[in-house]
């Protein structure tokens, strides 16, 4: 692309703003939509009263959380539907809100590009597809809690790596800031602490070792960090135990399935038809099958730059987490997609030579981007108003983006 970065960021704007306009004009119904409009509405400023197990319909959803006194997820995004408020709807709030983290998030990822050293075209186009990515689509469009856990966790990830890089003292207190918004979002945050640990102290360490900090600040940096997170960041979750008791708190943190249904749907496939599916469900996967990319990594394995590494061990935790602690929905994944864009398309940059000469794959973008726009217009525009939180395919359920709805690749 030929466009300077303000262009370049007005066309990010203009494609979020094209599939997020409709969605305003839709009634927005949906069982979860519902319960975080009534937990703003019930909710004190103090968070008190912060519950659903007085209102009906919602209190006779099948699972217990409806009917607790405190509800199992966290009170940010509820509390800010409820500041939004009182400037306007908070439906019109929340669904601006929303469509921002995601125009923020493709910026997000561009500057993360060039931090792990891609190119500019590279940087362009992880950012694009999120602003294209159904699944970041759906979620933006919808009073739903994945956009702001989404955004916060990348985030969090993306200062870490940063920190390691450079500008340690900085983006390590803005990194643990995140951490704090991340566990004050959903609840299975909590999950993720694992891998803040690990991605904090290889950057502490890095610091330590280019004589960016001393010990010292380090440490201060440390104890600053594990007092915000155990005062902020862990705030819903005491207020969890001792309002519920502990073990009712484990009784809520019980996984739904074993297993995510749409891994185990893809992982019940034949490889061949696997990659099949993996390659509609995205064609940036067609990279991983290329002739010669896997034997171009081997060999260039040991000039990998650590951040990208790391950004790899993030991916790759994230998509375990999310396959372990998910239910049957697959806008849980939406925080793994943005990770999967940027380290497949990075890591392609660097051990191997765009294709500047390659007709075919260039038909394969130019078909599959035509797709996606279809598929996002008919999800955001022609179907806002749907009740359930699956992503439906378009072109008749013909290009399957995740869907469990059924249609003919269903049981390819």
């Amino acid at each position: 692309m030929s466009l300077n970065r303000r262009k370049f960021f007005f066309l990010l704007f203009a494609i979020v703003l094209l599939f997020q306009v409709a969605s305003i004009f839709s009634p927005h119904i949906e069982g979860d939509e519902l319960v975080y409009l009534t937990l703003s509405k019930n909710m004190g400023w103090d968070f008190s009263n912060y519950t659903v197990m007085a209102d009906a319909p919602l209190n006779q959803f099948p699972n217990r959380l409806y009917r607790e006194p405190v509800f199992m997820h966290p009170p940010l995004f509820p509390f800010i539907l409820k500041a939004g408020s009182t400037l306007v709807h908070p439906v019109l709030f929340g669904l601006l809100f929303n469509g921002l983290l995601k125009f923020a998030l493709a910026i997000l990822m561009w500057h993360f590009a060039l931090a792990l050293g891609a190119s500019l075209i590279t940087a362009q186009l992880v950012a694009i597809l999120v602003t294209a990515c159904p699944i970041l689509g759906f979620v933006s469009s919808r009073l739903l809690v994945d956009m702001s856990f989404t955004m916060s966790l990348v985030a969090m990830i993306y200062l870490l790596i940063r920190a390691g890089i450079g500008q340690t003292r900085k983006n390590l207190i803005l990194a643990v800031i995140c951490c704090c918004i991340m566990l004050n979002t959903k609840i299975q945050a909590i999950t993720y602490l694992p891998l803040f640990a690990f991605l904090y102290i290889v950057a502490a360490r890095s610091a330590l070792k280019k004589g960016e900090m001393t010990s010292t600040s380090i440490r201060n940096q440390v104890l600053i960090g594990i007092a915000l997170i155990g005062i902020i960041g862990f705030s819903h979750h005491l207020r969890l135990i001792f309002g519920l008791g502990f073990h009712e708190c484990l009784h809520l943190m019980d996984a739904e399935t074993p297993l995510n249904p749409f891994i185990m749907r893809i992982a019940a496939r034949s490889p061949l038809k696997f990659m099949v599916y993996l390659a509609l469900l995205h064609p940036i996967i067609l990279i991983l099958i290329s002739p010669g990319f896997w034997s171009e990594v081997r060999e260039s394995s040991w000039s990998i730059p650590r951040p990208i590494i790391y950004l790899g061990l993030s991916l790759l935790y994230s998509a375990l987490i999310t396959l372990f602690f998910s239910g049957a929905q697959e806008r849980y994944w939406a925080h793994v997609f943005p990770l999967a864009f940027l380290f497949i398309a990075v890591l392609y940059g660097k051990v191997m030579e765009l294709p500047d000469k390659a007709p075919v794959l260039k038909l394969i973008y130019l078909s599959y981007f035509t797709l996606l726009f279809m598929n996002n217009f008919e999800i955001n525009v022609l179907l806002a108003g749907s009740r359930t939180a699956i992503v439906f395919p378009a072109m008749l359920e013909f290009f399957p983006f995740l869907s469990m709805a059924g249609g003919p690749f269903f049981n390819f």
